[in-house]
């Protein structure tokens, strides 16, 4: 190899090396003003929901099962704990922390969300002002649910299921896929009542899928260059469906 060849390669080497820590101080910085502005729209209040759920946990823990009838009524009413592992939880972050506790936990879930969000962004865009900025303007539509309710819990297992599909698809390792598997479990189980919703998630890949087959069945390369996809939308779906319009959340851009 020429002396101007070694040269070329070094200075290549160097100019990725260099692109390389820019983007990792991008990240530390996106996440870092990610956390500060999750924690700024955690509310101090409490929700109604969050004292029953702090009961219900303190019941279950007390009796030591779920016996399917509610507790706190005059006559023996069937109830199916539609999210008892979360009730569990909150009442021994209360146990140990008090309201503070539950307050804490909340701005930690919200955190989790916020990074998550970003991950999964910069996963399928490959571009980091619009990951960040969708992140951002994502956090803020959904700021007025951020509770210590199952909700918050089932935003981050519904984005980290978005995140894992992306990377089985990508490495087609099984891990990811057992990973999924997994959180189809700990949502039946954290947010029953939001379970069938985790089906919708996979709505993007059996479209995207099927524009690509279309597109190299006809050789219509247009069909598949640039695609579009509505993100989050499940969250609209479990938080308010009574809604006809609501604001579309993000969008993931992806080649």
């Amino acid at each position: 190899m020429k002396t101007s060849e070694k040269k070329e390669v070094k200075e290549k080497a160097k100019k990725e090396d260099s692109q390389k820590v820019k983007n990792i101080k991008f990240h530390i910085l996106a996440i870092f003003c990610i956390i500060i502005f999750c924690a700024s729209i955690c509310p101090v209040t409490m929700q109604n929901d969050t004292y029953y759920t702090i009961k219900i946990g303190e019941h279950i823990i007390n009796t030591k099962t779920v016996d399917m009838q509610d507790p706190f009524s005059w006559h023996e009413l069937p109830y199916t704990y539609p999210h008892w592992a979360y009730d569990v939880m909150i009442y021994l972050i209360y146990n140990l922390g008090g309201f503070l506790g539950i307050f804490i936990s909340t701005i930690v879930f919200a955190c989790i969300l916020g990074i998550l969000m970003y991950c999964t962004n910069y996963k399928i865009s490959k571009n980091k002002l619009i990951s960040f900025a969708i992140t951002i303007g994502g956090m803020f539509l959904i700021k007025d649910y951020i509770a210590a309710r199952a909700q918050l819990v089932t935003f981050i297992l519904l984005e980290l299921t978005i995140l894992l599909i992306e990377n089985f698809l990508e490495k087609k390792k099984v891990g990811y896929a057992i990973g999924i598997i997994v959180i189809s479990t700990a949502i039946a189980n954290l947010h029953c009542a939001v379970w069938p919703f985790f089906f919708v998630i996979f709505f993007k890949q059996v479209v995207g899928s099927t524009f690509q087959y279309v597109a190299q069945r006809f050789q219509i390369a247009e069909l598949y260059a640039r695609r579009l996809v509505v993100y989050y939308a499940v969250e609209v779906l479990v938080t308010q469906p009574q809604l006809n319009i609501k604001p579309i959340l993000c969008f993931s851009l992806f080649l």
